[in-house]
């Protein structure tokens, strides 16, 4: 929010880089991941780094605007840093905070655990330990039971090798990515004129008036009713979570388990109502299309459901959401990619230097999975459709400002493939080698590798509309990324050694969520060995459908003027549709009736309000119930915040 005098924005965009804005990050980025051990891990009470952008990099933004207003109020210049620190700060605790997250190195260290710890006589585990090698996961029964059951100190010399491969599989991969989403970021900017509505948050935070809309003001009345009804929803879950007779809203709604309980309309059990300010505050800048599009999508998602469930078809796995969400996914990122074709191909100086980063980032992913076993040619399919689904996630982020990490059909790549090809095929070695390996990489797809890019290129956007140098907030994100996996990595594995990783994240006495997923897709490699499973044309056939389904909408909107369906509005329902169809249908008619009503100024006039949404529900979901849960007793359990 803007205030009198010298705000960061204000004090001019300046060097972004400099010693104080990465000691700033870099502290920050420590407090962060403390923060997430507590309210995360040990607790589970609020996923602070699951939101977009991750709530400790919202909270550090803060933190440096009230030191801006200190430092103003009692004349001390050096606190008030400028626009282009802020933004440093920001990005680097942003990124540095969420490998730290659900989705990165938590996903990640089940995956060369969970064999070892769980082999028994009825599965293949114990040979799934054994494939994958000890440059590659830790090896020694007393090293994987300690991880799980805790222990006396860890084990850094057993993990030495591990972590080497695993700080340069993250760092090529990331730096990689950020690096090929540099590059279409001008196409996607200057000649598509995407709206990057993410970007503009942070430097309306700060006060800049160059972000293409009003900064937002302290005393704007619009701004506070956002704010307050957002705060007054999570305060009531709040009291409700110490006092059950406070009523409360809660997190969602379950329509369907109360409406729909006759056959074949069952098939909506699952139709809910989520709660969730933020994406109801955003989705009120996604264009009007994509928004009338999802709700368009959704309800003949709905509609295919309860076919197949009257025509029995939903036996098979129809309507095949998933299926169709990642055929449209890979057109996506092959349209971006050749849209911008011009842009890779006719690279200056800096942009072949570029080129040549992702080159060798690629090939040191490629050689680190097929050194571990991982045939090449699977490794190049796998790795490459990963690469297309993360530049269309970006792709739609940058469209629509969605705040979800999880807006992507995860898992789908690797069910392609094997629907493709079938489980045999992926064998790649006498014991299965290969396929251990593939199935130990599931969170590639199942984790935030897809989503963290976005972070990057929306920090690059935010810095050209602030008048900040946009190559230091790129270096900015290039240096979180390995001080974030190793303090990501510490984090952990100190936390799992200490208190064991079986009662941590909600686990009983087996662990939490991301062991679980880890256990199921080495349990269906095992189910595989003992049942190989053929191609499934039926799902093929589904992808194929989101493909040529994808592509003719595409061609639709490029041979007809002012076409209404767009192609995202076709993705986001199939991926995320459950979470998003609610407030994206109320943003849809709040748009349309604000413009008829008023028209594009009272549109513009009613913005705050809708920013105020996401930062009411930041600073009390986020910040306040984030540290009030990390320090509260049993009762915060009630009230658990997810932003995913």
């Amino acid at each position: 929010m803007r205030a009198a005098g010298n705000t960061p924005a204000e004090a001019g965009p300046g060097a972004s880089l400099t010693l104080r804005s990465l000691v700033l990050g870099i502290a920050l980025a420590y407090v962060s991941v403390l923060w997430v051990r507590e309210v995360e891990i040990v607790r589970l009470r609020c996923q602070i780094s699951e939101a977009v952008p991750p709530i400790p990099a919202v909270a550090a933004l803060l933190l440096l605007i009230a030191l801006s207003a200190l430092g103003r109020r009692m004349g001390w210049s050096a606190l008030i840093p400028r626009a282009g620190e802020a933004l440093v700060v920001y990005v680097f605790v942003a990124v540095a905070c969420v490998m730290s997250s659900v989705g990165v190195v938590r996903m990640l260290l089940p995956s060369l655990t969970v064999p070892a710890y769980f082999a028994d006589p009825g599965n293949q585990f114990g040979q799934f330990a054994q494939n994958l090698p000890p440059w590659y996961a830790p090896r020694g029964e007393a090293v994987v039971q300690g991880f799980f059951e805790g222990a006396e100190g860890t084990p850094w010399r057993v993990w030495t090798g591990p972590l080497l491969t695993w700080m340069a599989f993250g760092c090529a991969y990331f730096v990689g990515s950020f690096t090929l989403l540099g590059l279409l970021r001008p196409h996607w900017s200057e000649r598509e004129r995407l709206a990057f509505p993410l970007s503009d948050f942070p430097i309306r935070l700060l006060g800049d008036t160059r972000a293409g809309g009003a900064a937002l003001r302290a005393r704007d009345p619009w701004l506070w009713i956002g704010i307050g009804a957002a705060s007054l929803h999570n305060l009531l879950n709040m009291l409700h979570a110490f006092n059950p007779n406070v009523p409360a809203l809660g997190t969602f709604y379950p329509i369907g388990q109360h409406v729909f309980t006759e056959r074949p309309l069952d098939a909506l059990a699952g139709l809910s109502v989520w709660y969730r300010p933020a994406i109801l505050g955003l989705a009120y800048f996604v264009p009007t299309d994509i928004l009338g599009s999802s709700a368009l999508f959704f309800v003949l998602s709905q509609v295919s459901a309860v076919w197949a469930r009257a025509t029995g078809t939903d036996a098979i796995g129809a309507p095949f959401l998933s299926e169709q969400a990642i055929g449209c996914y890979l057109v996506l990122g092959v349209v971006a990619l050749w849209g911008a074709r011009g842009r890779l191909m006719g690279a200056d100086g800096t942009g072949r230097a570029s080129l040549l980063v992702i080159g060798l980032c690629a090939s040191l992913l490629v050689g680190i999975v097929t050194r571990a076993g991982l045939p090449l040619p699977l490794a190049l399919v796998y790795l490459g459709m990963g690469l297309l689904v993360m530049v269309a996630y970006a792709r739609v982020r940058a469209e629509t400002g969605a705040p979800n990490a999880w807006l992507f059909p995860f898992q789908a790549q690797r069910s392609l493939i094997i629907n493709a090809v079938g489980s045999e095929a992926l064998r790649g070695g006498a014991n299965y080698e290969g396929a251990t390996i593939f199935a130990q990489l599931f969170f590639l797809d199942r984790g935030y590798f897809v989503s963290v890019p976005a972070l990057h290129i929306e920090g690059l956007e935010s810095a050209d509309r602030a008048g900040a140098r946009p190559r230091e907030i790129a270096w900015s994100a290039y240096l979180a990324v390995p001080v974030g996996l190793a303090l990501a990595f510490w984090l952990h594995l100190t936390t799992y050694y200490n208190l064991g990783a079986n009662v941590l994240e909600g686990g009983s006495s087996e662990g939490g969520v991301r062991t679980l997923l880890a256990r199921q897709h080495y349990q269906a490699l095992s189910d595989c060995i003992a049942a190989p499973t053929p191609p499934d044309r039926t799902r093929l056939m589904a992808s194929l459908v989101g493909v040529l389904a994808t592509v003719a909408i595409i061609i639709a909107r490029r041979t007809m003027v002012r076409c209404p369906i767009h192609p995202v509005g076709f993705a986001l329902p199939s991926a995320l549709g459950q979470v998003l169809w609610a407030p994206f249908g109320l943003a849809w008619l709040l748009k349309a009736a604000f413009l008829h009503i008023g028209g594009i100024g009272l549109y513009r006039r009613m913005q705050p309000a809708f920013l105020g949404l996401v930062l009411g529900h930041y600073f009390t979901a986020g910040i306040v119930w984030g540290i009030i849960s990390m320090l509260g007793g049993e009762a915060t359990e009630a009230y658990q915040v997810w932003f995913g």
